[in-house]
């Protein structure tokens, strides 16, 4: 089990409207999103000038396979941003046999209540939008964290 990573609070620089399509954890950068034209790069050499005055200077060619527009970029920053939270809650789900559910929600059905219910009876809340699942609740995030340690610790004692 992959156990160590940056801990959560990522986020996408300006959501990833940025241009430089960065996703942070709180003190460093994680990961640079790709976008606009990508391939791969090589070194060549090109000749400048004629004659006497003839110079020779590296650069990097790139074969390009195709292109990533900047809204794509945006939304895939996003999803790497989340990435800590799906972890946390994958653990979670599998691990602990906590159930997932939304509960009462606005009129228009934009933002809801989210419960997660652990295998003890335990309900943590929290509300957010209904077409994505908020963060965990600091406290069940906690709980979750505390149980990766331990993991860690043991895995490094035995």
């Amino acid at each position: 089990m992959i156990t160590k990573f940056s801990k959560g609070g990522w986020s996408a620089c300006q959501h990833g409207k940025c241009s430089c399509k960065t996703v942070n954890a709180p003190n460093h950068p994680v990961a640079q999103v790709e976008h606009g034209e990508w391939g791969d790069t090589y070194p060549a050499i090109r000749v400048v000038g004629d004659g006497i005055a003839r110079q020779y200077e590296a650069i990097l060619e790139k074969i390009p396979y195709g292109f990533i527009p900047d809204e794509v970029a945006a939304a895939n920053a996003q999803v790497i941003a989340k990435a800590t939270d799906s972890y946390e809650q994958m653990i979670a789900i599998t691990h602990f046999g906590w159930r997932v559910w939304r509960g009462d929600m606005v009129a228009d059905g934009s933002w809801g209540e989210w419960s997660w219910e652990t295998h003890t009876g335990e309900i943590y809340t929290a509300a957010g939008p209904t077409y994505e699942t908020p963060p965990w609740p600091e406290e069940a995030r906690k709980f979750i964290e505390t149980w990766l340690e331990n993991l860690e610790n043991n895995a490094e004692n035995s």
